[in-house]
Parts: structure tokens; C-alpha cells; sequence
């Protein structure tokens, strides 16, 4: 069980949306938009027993705590990074920090890393404010 999820979407040289959103266990969710996005500042609301199983089953599914990210390398250095950090009950942490210009191989997995990230926005709602 995870304690805290949050996912940080970064800036590039263009209009990408830069927004920091936290999720708790307890289903409450706060939002940090900063550029591009619709809703600048903070915000809160709460998830539903069937947004948080679908997320437990999300997290659970990727083995998040387990994946181990190797960098490709960057054939483009403008884009953005997605953060995603989980704290888990026991105090234990794991966070990946992903630049979304790299070139990964991750043919092998069921779902990609950014599949997953982008899995949690949508689950969590993120796309009504961006």
C-alpha cells in the first residue's frame, strides 16, 4: 500500500503543461498547476473508491517499486520530464525521474513507463485542469 503518490510534469521550450499533482492514501488529491495549464495555483479534491482501486491496481500491475530506469540516451533535449514519486507505508521511497526525449527499450513490458504515467493522469483526473 502507498502512502503518497505525486507526478511532476517539467517545462520545455515550448508549451508543454508544467503541474505538480499529490495523491494520498486516503483518496485526497492536490493539485500545483504552474504554466499551460487551466487551473494555475492550487487545488484539491477527492477520488472515489473506484479511482483508487483502479490505481492501487495500476501500481501494483507496473511493479513501480521494483522498475529499474535506464536512459537510452537523448536524441532531443527540449522536451519535458514526468516524475513519479511513491512513498510507500513503510517509509520506503522510489522515484523515477523520466525525460520524455529519451529513446527507451521497453518493448519487453506489458505497459510503457510513460503509459503508466499517462495512466495516472487519467485516473486521477488531472486533465480537467491542464
Amino acid at each position: 500500500m502507498f502512502h503518497q503518490l505525486t507526478l511532476t510534469r517539467t517545462g520545455c521550450f515550448g508549451d508543454c503543461p508544467v503541474y505538480h499533482v499529490e495523491v494520498r492514501s486516503d483518496g485526497m488529491v492536490k493539485w500545483h498547476g504552474e504554466f499551460f495549464v487551466a487551473q494555475i495555483g492550487e487545488c484539491e479534491w477527492k477520488l472515489d473508491d473506484d479511482q483508487m482501486k483502479r490505481l492501487l491496481a495500476l501500481m501494483d500491475g507496473f511493479d513501480f517499486f521494483n522498475y529499474e530506469y535506464e536512459a537510452n540516451g537523448f536524441p532531443a533535449t527540449d522536451l519535458p520530464s514526468c516524475i513519479t514519486s511513491i512513498t510507500y507505508e513503510d517509509g520506503a521511497v522510489k522515484e523515477v525521474d523520466h525525460y520524455l526525449g529519451d529513446s527507451l527499450n521497453e518493448e519487453e513490458r506489458l505497459m510503457t513507463l510513460e503509459e503508466f504515467e499517462e495512466e495516472i493522469d487519467r485516473i486521477v483526473g488531472t486533465h480537467a485542469y491542464i
